[in-house]
């Protein structure tokens, strides 16, 4: 019988799973400390998402309000969301790779999108690190310009790309 995959709100008890995936997946120079994370998850846990098989993290996305015209910092601990945030930022979404070709990338920016139309937000933007672009192409992401580069490309890498789309847009 296969083991089931279950997409559920993110708890603060994942922190060190997330970490521990975070570790396996990216190289070391995209590493976070916890505390980034758990200031993300403290502030806006509605659009934080894991999915587990038997209480074993298999994947996650972290999701906070932002504005639109550009990203935040990179390794930078959020202490508030700002006042007039209007997007959805998608700071990471990470599947082991047990679990990749599932549709369940989708699903966990699914259940994200579903938290930012409820919570009034009007579009969701992203920066796309290690050639994954044609991924979130393929979720209705097209690439876009930050209004303002103070942070980009910054520690995202000279190969980042800042990208939006409509919270309310089906993806392709």
């Amino acid at each position: 019988m296969a083991k089931q995959l279950l997409i559920r709100p993110m708890q603060t008890s994942d922190l060190d799973a997330v970490l521990a995936l975070q570790g396996t997946i990216y190289p070391s120079h995209y590493h976070e400390p916890r505390t980034v994370f758990a200031s993300k998850l403290a502030l806006a846990a509605e659009f934080c998402f894991v999915v587990t098989r038997e209480n074993t993290l298999m994947g996650y996305l972290f999701a906070h309000p932002w504005l639109q015209t550009a990203p935040p910092a990179l390794f930078t601990a959020i202490g508030r969301v700002p006042d007039s945030a209007d997007s959805l930022f998608i700071h990471d979404m990470a599947l082991h790779p047990d679990c990749r070709s599932r549709s369940l990338g989708q699903q966990l920016l699914q259940s994200s999108l579903a938290a930012a139309a409820a919570a009034g937000l009007s579009c969701s933007t992203l920066v796309a690190v290690q050639d994954a672009a044609r991924f979130w192409l393929r979720q209705g992401y097209q690439p876009c310009t930050p209004q303002s580069d103070a942070n980009f490309p910054g520690l995202y890498g000279c190969d980042a790309q800042f990208m939006r789309r409509p919270v309310t847009t089906a993806a392709n």
